[in-house]
């Protein structure tokens, strides 16, 4: 029977933390069970749908620390331990951690301070450990060599996202004087630790959007064009190639990069020229380029769309907003129709997920009422668009101010 989690809001601290790893939740990759959960604080609710069988639980998802604990740390080998260990900043008002190297003689050997307390990554075969850094207003990537006992500079003003042993890196350099940075995107194998040069953006304050696949054997980006467009393209990892997929017209920056799971497409979500926020699916295939707008043909403009595609049909649900009213929208990419599933007034802010095999959709859901706001978590059947069952948690602040972090399982 599928199971629903709701996750009670508790703490500010905790739901911090959430918003932290809210991204990394709500996107992992789902079981073939049927579940949902939704992240909002330090315990939970679990509803067995769609019977509305409920009991407590706690949310497996959150751990709460204070920040002068340390962080300790294990290789995947498990033969060595590192430790974050908290100093506090004389009169700053900033927490400073410092990263050692804890040897089996209980000697503590001292690696460098002022580090990302939560962001460490180990190459799988124990042989170096990465993190970031804070050197001279820049968050940097720094390797460190655990046989050498040595601590080196990767790259400077740096963000970082890893699956597993494969990584992106995208480096900001000051630009002329006009405000503008030029960009540079590397792929790495944390295994080796030589960052290899991919693609570059100059004179650009949008950086270079870029996206692994769910099976991180892809790595999507875009670039400008220099002419009001962009241009999709797709790294392969095992060959170590790019190749262009289609090219965005008019695009003011590119919001956000989501794959389809089995990599065969992907959505471009960008703010137009004209102020317009437009979903474009792309085929992520280079021998025939195909690109569909889903919401340039409709009147109306969107807050936050946050597309999901489905899992194992061609069709992928977002947020829309139209004649000023937010509702979801399924699009297909068979024909390029787009259905609207909800039919919301007053919408605040909404979000859905597919369920495994596509059957279901989940939309949490914010309604305002001024000057309360209902809110709902609501299970639609995909092919009938009809509500099978509603959750209330409007009595529930936590839930109530952002519940948004929802993934089947």
């Amino acid at each position: 029977m599928p199971v629903l989690v709701v996750i009670r809001w508790v703490h500010l601290l905790a739901w911090m933390m959430v918003v932290g790893v809210g991204l990394a939740v709500g996107l992992t990759r789902r079981s073939s069970e049927e579940g949902l959960i939704l992240a909002a604080g330090t315990d939970a609710l679990v509803i067995d749908f769609p019977s509305g069988i409920v009991r407590d639980v706690e949310n497996p998802f959150v751990s709460m620390y204070t920040p002068s604990q340390d962080r300790v740390i294990r290789s995947p080998d498990g033969q060595h331990q590192f430790r974050v260990v908290y100093a506090p900043a004389g009169n700053s008002v900033s927490n400073v951690y410092s990263l050692y190297h804890d040897l089996p003689d209980e000697q503590r050997v001292p690696i460098l301070q002022n580090i990302n307390r939560n962001t460490q990554w180990f190459s799988s075969d124990s042989r170096y450990l990465y993190f970031y850094a804070q050197r001279q207003s820049a968050r940097q990537v720094w390797r460190y060599d655990i046989a050498a006992q040595t601590a080196a500079r990767v790259l400077g003003r740096v963000q970082m996202d890893c699956r597993g042993d494969r990584c992106a890196l995208m480096e900001t350099r000051d630009g002329p004087p006009d405000n503008r940075s030029n960009y540079f995107l590397y792929y790495m194998n944390l295994r080796d630790g030589d960052p290899v040069a991919i693609a570059e953006a100059r004179r650009t304050n949008a950086g270079i959007p870029y996206k692994f696949s769910w099976e991180a054997d892809q790595l999507a980006y875009t670039l400008p064009t220099g002419d009001g467009g962009h241009t999709v393209h797709v790294y392969d990892i095992a060959s170590g190639q790019s190749s262009q997929l289609a090219e965005v017209p008019s695009v003011q920056f590119i919001r956000r990069l989501d794959w389809k799971p089995e990599g065969t497409w992907l959505s471009v979500t960008t703010t137009t020229r004209e102020n317009r926020i437009d979903v474009i699916a792309v085929s992520a295939d280079p021998a025939a380029p195909q690109a569909i707008n889903f919401t340039g043909g409709v009147p109306g403009e969107t807050f936050q769309v946050y597309p999901f595609w489905s899992d194992d049909e061609p069709l992928i649900v977002f947020t829309y907003q139209d004649n000023l009213e937010r509702n979801l929208y399924i699009g297909s990419l068979e024909d390029g129709s787009l259905r609207r599933l909800t039919n919301f007034e007053d919408v605040a802010h909404m979000q859905a997920w597919w369920s495994p095999g596509s059957r279901w959709v989940a939309v949490a859901v914010q309604v305002q009422n001024f000057p309360n706001y209902t809110c709902e978590l609501v299970i639609y059947h995909r092919a009938t668009r009809q509500p099978v069952y509603r959750l209330d948690f409007s009595d529930n602040s936590g839930l109530c101010e952002r519940a948004f972090g929802v993934r089947w399982q």
